[in-house]
């Protein structure tokens, strides 16, 4: 509705601007020169000569391909962003060529490039959708390949002839390049048709076949054909534009990225394929009848196999996963990828046979539309690592377990008991508590920290460490005690030491302060204390970390 009130208040202002000119001139060449060079006029012409591009396009789309489908819809809107971006990219070399001409020129190649992208998806769609199709949709599509064929040669015969060989390559040059660059892809959508219509026939006439061998090869042909003569296109029309105006044309560097990667794919894909399908019959053996039994499904047409009237094609294939396919099905998937299209293991190679589990899901190809969940591991190798990993974890284990039981059994032998066993008396807490900002600001002046050594060495034996701060007028003496067995990692142990009202605080190689609480039974002194003053031994409790990462919870009496 918007677009059919925007054509009528365009279609009023044309006639409006032309006879304004034809009242005003005499005849009708002064009129059209007047409107030519009005900037007004000639831009009121121009949106209505677009207005009937786009009347004039819809018209030979309901013709020739009737309501388009929703996928063909949303690959135009993709295309014409990109052709859109190419097309000021254009402008970038051509820009002193912009002109009249060079407009009606750029606004009918973007026309003819729509029906170009709507035929390519039209000859796709066409064999590969649920409804039937007849011949009139045939009549249809063969009758705008045809029509655009002539177009294209047209425009570029036209392009070439009127080429003033006395001046620079210009845009008639480009468009003679861009002209025949669709011809080139409309000749790959019709051999892409042609070869569609002869498998058509092929199955029609072999009931026993489900697909034509020979379409493989026949359409690699068709694409590096036209692959290979677009290249050469696309270079000889970069060396000629460039020579004359010092640039590349910026707006083909894409297509030529595009038509490089996909030529040298396609040819290694093909190369590749054709390996595998000849090692297939060598490296691959048919299915036994307990296979069957498992899983009778081919995972990729979804039909049921039997050893029963077999053909070429439906001979059940058995990977080295153990996932079970057509002949016929695995030779057409060995061109798309040489990976089983369920686990991902590769389909050809010496590789060992995955073990069967009979407990699993029989018809585990029928899970989740075909998406298999393989029981046994994605890959062998990454079995075999998983395998050697918990091998490696079982050996630390237990020697780490036999470190334990030497270290208990030493700790008998000298008469003490075992870490764990451990009662000290009496005890105490040591925990973290930050200080907040009023107990910091309350720090005497005087105090300053005496860094220690770090404890970041294991201690077979009770140990005996001092921390010593010091204060301008007193030196205090405390120890702190390591049980035996404990290992402290690297930069674990005491810091520093203070005094805040009475509480003596410890400060580990963290960011808190750790405050020594003395529990109520600190009448008893410490054996191992070497200080000449008596004080009070108290014990704490913290988690201790050694060098791999593991924690162990241990006692440490100060």
């Amino acid at each position: 509705m918007r677009f059919a009130v925007y054509s009528l208040i365009s279609c009023g202002l044309t006639v409006l601007v032309v006879s304004l000119a034809l009242v005003s001139r005499p005849n009708f060449y002064s009129a059209a020169v007047s409107v030519y060079n009005n900037s007004a006029s000639l831009l009121v012409i121009l949106n209505m000569m677009l207005i009937i591009m786009l009347l004039s396009g819809k018209t030979l789309q309901l013709l020739f391909f009737g309501q388009l489908r929703e996928l063909e819809l949303q690959h135009l809107y993709e295309r014409a962003i990109y052709a859109a971006t190419d097309a000021f990219l254009l402008l970038t070399v051509f820009k002193d060529e912009f002109e009249f001409y060079f407009s009606l020129f750029l606004g009918l190649l973007f026309f003819l490039r729509v029906f170009h992208w709507i035929i390519g998806d039209r000859v796709d769609l066409i064999f590969h959708t649920t409804q039937a199709t007849t011949l009139f949709m045939h009549l249809r599509l063969a009758s705008a390949i045809v029509l655009l064929g002539c177009v294209d040669l047209f425009l570029t015969r036209y392009c070439v002839t009127h080429m003033d060989p006395k001046k620079p390559a210009g845009g008639m040059v480009m468009f003679a390049f861009e002209f025949a660059l669709l011809s080139n892809r409309l000749l790959q959508t019709t051999g892409r048709y042609i070869l569609n219509i002869i498998e058509n026939w092929y199955l029609n006439n072999h009931e026993e076949e489900d697909a034509w061998e020979g379409k493989s090869l026949w359409t690699f042909v068709v694409e590096v054909a036209a692959d290979s003569t677009r290249l050469l296109t696309y270079i000889a029309f970069f060396f000629v534009i460039l020579n004359p105006y010092g640039l590349p044309p910026l707006h083909i560097l894409r297509d030529v990225y595009i038509t490089v990667t996909g030529l040298f794919t396609r040819v290694f894909d093909f190369i590749k394929a054709r390996h595998a399908q000849a090692a297939m019959d060598q490296e691959i053996l048919t299915a036994t009848e307990e296979d069957l039994a498992r899983d009778n499904v081919c995972i990729i047409c979804r039909e049921e196999m039997s050893l029963e009237n077999l053909t070429h094609r439906s001979t059940p294939k058995k990977l080295s996963c153990n996932h079970i396919i057509h002949y016929g099905c695995l030779k057409s998937w060995l061109e798309r990828s040489l990976r089983c299209p369920t686990c991902r293991r590769p389909v050809l190679g010496h590789h060992d046979t995955i073990p069967v589990n009979n407990n699993a899901n029989p018809n585990n190809a029928n899970i989740n539309d075909g998406v298999v969940i393989n029981i046994q591991g994605n890959n062998q190798q990454q079995w075999q690592e998983q395998q050697q990993e918990q091998q490696q974890q079982q050996e630390q284990q237990q020697q780490h377990e036999q470190q334990q039981q030497q270290q208990q059994q030493r700790q008998q032998e000298r008469g003490q008991e075992p870490l764990q066993q451990q009662q000290q008396a009496p005890q105490a807490h040591l925990f973290e508590m930050p200080l907040d900002q009023q107990q910091q600001a309350q720090q005497p002046e005087t105090f300053r920290p005496f860094n220690l050594d770090m404890l970041n060495t294991p201690v077979v034996s009770a140990a005996t460490v001092a921390v010593t701060p010091q204060f301008e007028s007193m030196v205090l003496q405390h120890h702190v005690e390591i049980p035996a067995g404990v290992q402290l990692p690297k930069g674990w142990g005491v810091f520093s030491a203070r005094d805040v009202d009475g509480i003596w605080q410890v400060k580990l190689t963290k960011d808190e302060w750790s405050v020594v609480l003395p529990s109520p039974n600190s009448g008893s002194s410490s054996s191992s204390s070497s200080s000449s003053s008596s004080s009070n031994n108290i014990s704490t409790n913290s988690n201790n970390y050694n060098d791999s990462g593991s924690s162990s919870s241990a006692a440490t009496n100060a």
